[in-house]
């Protein structure tokens, strides 16, 4: 029985030391301390948490040097492929290579454009052999492929078109291809060119501007002077038949008027247009500017304006002395008249008041 008592006890014992921690309960609520078992539940305390805080430690340093020597040996290896390992060179795609191939093609398509072909080479030098024989056609005299080209489109007019007036270009561009061969005008071509001209009076605006541009141009380009068997008295023959035909178209529209106003200062500027032929020029421009446009007005009071310049400038002999004398008697009359506006009248004012200012010298001459 108190062996049994005995053994419940120490059971009991056991089972508090176990929950007390080494502490002894008595029946009373007193705990007691055991020092032995105190010192018992420490170092087994102790040894249990100690092999488990090293074992904690061991694989904290464990891991932490693993991760350490990991990054280590990553940041060596990343620096020892950057010095030592050059950049591996890219290998061209499939694109690239054939985006090369298109260039190449391309290129080559261009220098084949470049290359001029035969067909191209026989054109070039048809055209330049057509400018050379234009070149050659025109070479004698200044400005003749200009006239050569107005006779041709004359040729395209409805009037040149007539069957007596396209046998008559055809003789005129015959005679003036052969003056860049160095051939001259005879009278009786001067008379086909006359009458070629006169289309002025009888054909429509597109003939009538082509018509008066040619006479512009031979007469500035002087192609009258050097006539075979022409003199000064058949220059001013000349002179007076063209003036007589560019004055026939003074009826046009404002084209066909300022081309008059053109040819006329051209001829009175030619010096072979005297007398009755040089008040009929000025007459002319002076019905132009009384009766054209406001661009009209203004064109022909600066040419008559010049053509008085010019007569006046060549007062120093006894012809010149006689056109300025009927030059500026034509002007008093025009300005003594009181009809119309009054526009010829002014006109007529400023012209005079010019030529007193600016030619003084020519009305103290014993010529005027």
């Amino acid at each position: 029985m108190q062996s049994r008592m005995q053994d419940e006890q120490e059971t009991h014992l056991a089972e508090t030391e176990s929950k007390s921690g080494g502490f002894e309960v008595f029946e009373y609520g007193v705990v007691m301390p055991d020092p032995q078992r105190i010192l018992r539940y420490a170092l087994s305390a102790v040894g249990r948490n100690g092999v488990d805080k090293a074992e904690h430690v061991d694989q904290t340093e464990s891991s932490g040097d693993t991760e350490h020597a990991d990054q280590t040996e990553s940041s060596k290896d990343t620096e020892h492929l950057g010095e030592t390992e050059p950049p591996a060179e890219t290998e061209p795609s499939q694109d690239t290579e054939h985006v090369d191939q298109t260039d190449s093609s391309q290129e080559t398509n261009e220098a084949k454009d470049a290359e001029p072909s035969e067909a191209t080479n026989h054109i070039d030098e048809t055209v330049r052999s057509d400018k050379s024989d234009r070149t050659s056609t025109s070479a004698g005299l200044p400005g003749l492929v200009f006239i050569i080209s107005a006779m041709e489109k004359l040729q395209a007019t409805r009037e040149g078109k007539r069957r007596e007036m396209r046998a008559e270009l055809e003789r005129v561009l015959g005679v003036l291809r052969g003056l860049g061969a160095g051939g001259r005008l005879q009278r009786s071509d001067v008379d086909a060119l006359i009458g070629v001209l006169s289309l002025v009076e009888t054909g429509g605006a597109s003939a009538s501007v082509v018509a008066l541009d040619s006479i512009e141009k031979l007469v500035s380009f002087r192609y009258f002077d050097d006539v075979e068997g022409g003199d000064a008295a058949f220059c001013d023959d000349v002179g007076a038949r063209l003036v007589r035909v560019v004055a026939g178209a003074g009826a046009g529209g404002d084209a066909v008027q300022v081309q008059v106003v053109k040819a006329l200062f051209a001829l009175v500027s030619w010096g072979h247009v005297r007398q009755a032929a040089l008040l009929m020029a000025m007459r002319t421009v002076v019905s132009v500017f009384v009766a054209g446009g406001t661009g009209t007005q203004t064109i022909a009071q600066g040419t008559v304006a010049q053509m008085v310049n010019v007569v006046m400038a060549r007062a120093g002999d006894d012809d010149g002395a006689l056109d300025a004398f009927l030059a500026i008697r034509a002007l008093c009359r025009l300005a003594m008249r009181n009809d119309g506006d009054g526009r010829a009248r002014c006109l007529a004012l400023n012209l005079l008041r010019q030529a007193l200012g600016e030619h003084t010298a020519a009305f103290t001459t014993a010529y005027v």
